[in-house]
């Protein structure tokens, strides 16, 4: 990853072109000291998807250890709905 990029607005132009010629991620960091990352979308997309996995990884691994009292899903969909439930009620993103 690069290093941090002081960022304005003018330059914002600037950092989405760079990150989606070379692809490399750019770390930014704004006048007021605020920090955040710029990806390509197929990154983004990447990271959406490995998040999906291991959400499903957990839910699984949950469900394997359990003594039989689980809820039976009938889909990955209705899995993932109940585990984003969970996190969002115990206050995990």
């Amino acid at each position: 990853m690069n290093d941090r990029v002081r960022i304005d607005g003018s330059e914002l132009d600037a950092v989405i072109s760079s990150v989606q010629s070379d692809g490399e991620p750019v770390r930014v960091i704004d006048a007021a000291g605020h920090e955040a990352v710029v990806i390509s979308p197929d990154a983004y997309e990447e990271l959406r998807q490995l998040r999906l996995a291991e959400q499903r990884r957990q839910v699984l691994e949950r469900l394997a250890a359990d003594d039989g009292s689980s809820r039976v899903f009938t889909s990955e969909e209705e899995m993932v709905r109940a585990a984003d439930a969970e996190r969002s009620v115990r206050g995990v993103a």
